[in-house]
Formats: C-alpha cells, structure tokens, sequence
C-alpha cells in the first residue's frame, strides 16, 4: 500500500505520523507493526453515508461521474464528511497531509488551510489545468454537471465563511501532487500534460513463464459468488496460490485442504508472480501494472468502475480476459481451460513486458517524500 510506505518512511525519520483509513480490516494490514520501526496509529477514516443514485449508472463518462456515485452533490453528505474530517483534524493537527483520492478530506483542508499532497492513480488523478475535467469517454454523458458539484462545495465552505474556487479542476487542485501508473491504464492519457510517474510498488521482472499452468489469486475472500470462482479454479487441477483480502477462514480452508498455498499476509508480487503463469484479480490497478510489467495474462472479475476500466484495457491489448462474476461454475471451469490455452496471450503480454522495461519510467518515491520534507521543514 502507497500510503503504508510513506507513513513508515516518515516516521523511520521521527516525524509522528498517523493513517486514516477508509476500511480498517483491509488497509490496515498494510500498517501493522513488524518490530522493524516505529508504530504507526490507524484511524478509521469518516465514511460516505450509503446513496444510490436516481439516474442510471453506466460507467464513468469522466471523474464527475464518480463524485457523483458517491453524493458529492449533495450538500448535507458533503457536510457530514467535512465536519468528520475536520474532527480529526482538531484531534491530530497535522502539518501536511498526503491524500490517495479524499476529495471531502480536500475541502476539510481547503478550510483549515492545511497543505496537501495528492496521490494516486491515473484513473483517480484526472488532470486539473484545464476549467472542467475532461472526458473519459464521450459516448458517456456526466450523471451531474460540474456545476451542481461546485455549488455543494461552496455551500459547504460558505458554513465556515471559506471562499471557494470557481470551477471543479481549482476545488480539486492541492499544493503537489504525483500521479503514478503505466500509460496503458490512463484514461486521460491523450490529454494529460503532467508527468506520469511509475507505481510507487516496485513492479515485478518479466521473466520466463513456468512450463506447468499455475495461477496466482488475489481476491477478496468475501467476493460476490465467490464460493463458485474458488471452486471452479479448485476444480482445474492446477497449482494456484491465493491471497484472500478480508480473510475467510472457511474458504482458506477449503483452499488448503485442496493442496493450495493460501497467504495470511500479502506476499510482494515479486516473489509470486514469476511462479505463476497467470494472475487472477479484481482488476485494481496495483494488480493490473504488476501483470503487465510481469508478462502474466491477467484474469479479471471488475467490481467497480477503475476495474472494468482496467479490465477493457486488457482486453483491448490482448493480455487478459474479463470474466463475470455471476458464471456459473460449470461455466467458468471452461472459460478459464480455455484461457490456459490460449498462447496469444503470453505472447502479447510479454511483447508489453519488454515495452514496459525498455521505457524506463521515473520513480516518484523519494520526490513525494522530498516534498513531504519541504513543507515540515
């Protein structure tokens, strides 16, 4: 987790540092204490009350679409997460704050004139030079103009006698900000005009494939149907390792007994996926850069709109498939014998891997910390 890496790298320096989490039971294994640094105090981040839109959601026509999903629009839910975070902020008084995709944090800080460094990926980062935010796809029309987003925003900054921008891209703009990901995985590539930087997670060698099929799984160990996709890949006879987000000891279980390897903590992607000739995921974007940068065909289940992004991506440069989550097991069983045999993938997702070596990207690690730097100095 990128924000694990920093926290412990600033507070390895002494500078007291604390993480506030949107979901406890997942990121927070990413913070727990190895004895090898300072512990780092976990926080439960303030959480969007659940809202479901009226109009009909079909995929994210650009980042509005994702404001939206969530009930920015909405001045009371914006307030509530405001006046959250501004608790935690009285509590912790932090000098500088690094961000991975927060924008009701962003107006807390906005109000307690407090610096921010954003982080994240390509698909969460759209760029912000511009008076609205562009397009991810044309044929997809925003679920709520900019304005009405705009107009939540200033409601909510007008309770604390705070001015506001004028358009969306100010709102959203922070005192620095890094956008780290592969070109391949950027929606707004055509238009984007700051840098790209490398994943903050080294990314894995591309090195030969195994003679024998074997997969490595990385779902969550509550998945939709899930009982049905751990069966199915159980079924193959193929070796397969599994890390299981949110841990299900029956289903880790189940795994074990059928003489799979199933990872108690998350394993470094360097290790793993050389041994294995497939990757089988959700479709984030940590898992989609490390396949590609492997040479892995990656399997897909998308559960949300950065994943289906994502898992189109892969279909279109030929170096995975999307499955759906509801096949039935009979179903899935042959879909993935037929994605074991099909030898175009590993050609092409070793064609990307070489690609992807041969273009020697920047790493954004110590630039992040040195700007961390910069404003405790």
């Amino acid at each position: 987790m990128v924000l694990a890496r920093i926290a412990k790298a600033m507070a390895t320096e002494g500078h007291k540092t604390v993480a506030c989490l949107h979901s406890l039971t997942g990121g927070s294994i990413a913070f727990k204490d190895s004895g090898k640094g300072p512990a780092i105090p976990v926080l439960q981040a303030p959480v969007w009350p659940k809202y479901r839109h009226n109009g009909v959601l079909t995929g994210a026509g650009n980042y509005v679409n994702i404001l939206t999903s969530i009930g920015f629009h909405r001045p009371a839910a914006l307030q509530a997460m405001v006046d959250g975070w501004l608790s935690i902020l009285s509590l912790i008084k932090p000098a500088v704050a690094i961000v991975d995709h927060s924008p009701a944090f962003q107006i807390a800080a906005r109000i307690r004139n407090l610096p921010v460094i954003a982080i994240g990926t390509p698909y969460l980062m759209p760029p912000l030079d511009g008076r609205t935010l562009p397009s991810v796809n044309a044929h997809i029309s925003p679920l709520a103009d900019e304005l009405r987003h705009l107009e939540s925003a200033q409601e909510v900054l007008a309770q604390y006698r705070h001015a506001a921008p004028l358009n969306l891209p100010d709102l959203l703009a922070t005192q620095s900000r890094f956008v780290m990901g592969l070109p391949e995985i950027d929606p707004y590539l055509s238009v984007r005009r700051e840098q790209l930087y490398l994943p903050f997670e080294p990314l894995p060698d591309h090195v030969p494939v195994p003679r024998n099929p074997s997969f490595f799984v990385y779902l969550g160990g509550d998945e939709p149907n899930g009982d049905v996709i751990f069966q199915a890949i159980s079924d193959l006879a193929v070796e397969a390792s599994f890390y299981l987000r949110g841990e299900n000891p029956m289903i880790a279980r189940f795994l074990e007994r059928r003489g799979h390897v199933v990872y108690r903590d998350p394993p470094r992607l360097a290790d793993v996926l050389p041994r294995a000739t497939h990757l089988i995921s959700g479709g984030g974007a940590q898992m989609t850069q490390a396949a590609m940068a492997a040479g892995r065909p990656h399997i897909i289940f998308p559960s949300h709109e950065e994943s289906w992004f994502n898992a189109r991506q892969v279909n279109r440069l030929e170096v995975g498939r999307t499955l759906e989550r509801s096949l039935q097991r009979h179903d899935l069983h042959s879909r993935l014998r037929e994605i074991l045999a099909d030898k175009m993938l590993h050609a092409c997702a070793a064609a990307l891997a070489t690609t992807i070596k041969a273009r020697q990207g920047k790493q954004a690690d110590n630039l992040v910390l040195a700007s961390i730097r910069r404003f405790l100095a």
